[in-house]
């Protein structure tokens, strides 16, 4: 799995100041795992959320498109540094 705490940790040093992370899953257990991992970091961050709709800044993914029209959940996850 790409999402761990060494991510968390990572994108801490890689990021600019106010720098985002998004995560996009249609799954329902890794989007969990997600909100665990970004607890258990909460420490590195400045804020977490879970979004209902596409962030400003996603761009576009042949999978997401995919996952929508077939009526699949999405799950957005941004956190800023």
């Amino acid at each position: 799995k790409i999402i761990s705490d060494a991510l968390f940790q990572e994108a801490k040093h890689v990021l600019m100041p106010d720098g985002t992370l998004i995560f996009v899953t249609d799954d329902d257990p890794y989007s969990s795992f997600f909100i665990e991992c970004s607890e258990r970091n909460r420490s590195l961050y400045k804020q977490a959320e879970e979004k209902k709709d596409v962030p400003e800044d996603y761009g576009t993914s042949f999978f997401h498109e995919l996952f929508v029209s077939q009526g699949k959940t999405i799950h957005y996850h941004e956190i800023t540094y």
